[in-house]
């Protein structure tokens, strides 16, 4: 049939030298005719390669302990990939630091901190920390832990944090949100990374703040730190944290069956001067008077967060018949899109996850922690 139909073209060439003939079709490798409007492809999922669980040795043969193997932040530092885990719950620290090295693909143990949980990585002036969520020392000081050629050290500095939940990081000036004895709220401030700290109030109408759960969130909005409880909304001026505003029933939180944490956000990230974070939901403000939520692909559920080469990327997880579709996304903010990265099958959800130039790594974890994949890590090459 095709040495018919080029026969054919070549006489209408012949009797038609003016006419171009129009190119010839590959056959089609179905029979079916292509429909006027073309469905997008099938979507293609990708097959992870299983790092394993770095903390099954301490915690797997204990039920009651594998709370403490959930991938609570990953973060790639200096070509090393670092896991949070513990439980401050519990009690279940002190927390064994283990890291991949995503050069010679294997892990590593960095050190062991006296805390019961690692749950946040913050890189700082090229300086790997995490704050003492509960430290096993005792309660005069607070800890503040620090990466330095490649070993963990510790800084007692912040004045009676019994704990401390969050960092933030603005103009030299470190902030810390900590737990001290008494039912006011304060924040720590160091001027020196952590060298030293002093103690400042949260006030709303020239009173304490005071709530009973006793943690707050900090969220960096261009150069404005804001200290956050219950949706209320108090800004650091100079002296203290005073009110400013509510965003009320504006937040939601969701979230599946996974271990849950105490702070109202899951991850945050800056671009440029807005802030976005997840409860869950996923939201965007360049204020505190301009909130704003962005729907997600097939209303998934948003886990975690990552800035690489100032694109950044959201991890999220649809439940669905079989199991968790783990998708990761990238998030193009002036056109107000997600692009599809990476995606994959799952049996329970991934609660955190970073990249490099390489590869998308995983942390799972489920409340059914007896799950043979809770705390285990994956990687998915680019």
């Amino acid at each position: 049939m095709k040495k018919i139909l080029l026969s054919l073209l070549l006489l209408v060439t012949l009797l038609y030298p003016g006419c171009e003939a129009p190119p010839l079709a590959e056959p089609s490798e179905s029979n079916e005719p292509l429909s006027r409007e073309e469905s997008a492809p099938p979507l293609l999922f990708a097959q992870p390669e299983d790092l394993g669980v770095p903390l099954a040795p301490r915690y797997a043969d204990d039920p009651a302990q594998r709370i403490a193997m959930t991938p609570r932040d990953l973060v790639i530092f200096r070509g090393n990939l670092y896991v949070g885990s513990g439980d401050w719950g519990g009690n279940l620290g002190p927390v064994e630091m283990y890291c991949y090295d995503t050069t010679q693909k294997r892990w590593i143990h960095s050190g062991t901190l006296p805390d019961e949980e690692v749950s946040v990585f913050y890189v700082i002036e090229n300086t790997l920390f995490t704050p003492g969520t509960d430290p096993r020392d005792d309660w005069s000081w607070g800890n503040l832990y620090f990466l330095k050629d490649g070993i963990w050290q510790t800084k007692r500095t912040i004045p009676g944090g019994i704990h401390c939940f969050d960092l933030a990081y603005v103009n030299g000036l470190l902030f810390a949100a900590v737990k001290t004895e008494g039912e006011a709220l304060q924040a720590a401030l160091s001027p020196d990374l952590g060298e030293t700290f002093s103690l400042l109030p949260l006030r709303k109408n020239g009173a304490p703040v005071t709530d009973v759960r006793f943690y707050f969130d900090l969220l960096t909005i261009g150069e404005n730190v804001y200290a956050i409880c219950d949706n209320e909304m108090c800004r650091y001026n100079g002296t203290a944290f005073a009110y400013e505003t509510s965003w009320e029933d504006a937040v939601k939180r969701k979230q599946y069956n996974t271990p849950k944490r105490m702070n109202l956000f899951l991850a945050k990230a800056a671009v440029g001067e807005t802030t976005y974070f997840t409860t869950g939901a996923f939201y965007a403000c360049s204020s505190s008077n301009h909130l704003r939520e962005i729907e997600l692909p097939e209303n998934a559920i948003a886990y975690d967060l990552y800035i690489y080469e100032n694109n950044l990327y959201v991890l999220c997880n649809l439940f669905t018949e079989e199991g968790y579709t783990v998708t990761v996304y990238r998030y193009l903010p002036a056109e107000e899109q997600f692009i599809r990265e990476t995606a994959f099958k799952s049996a329970i959800p991934a609660v955190s996850f970073a990249c490099d130039d390489t590869a998308f790594y995983f942390g799972l974890a489920s409340n059914n922690t007896k799950h043979t994949d809770h705390g285990r890590i994956l990687k998915i090459e680019k």
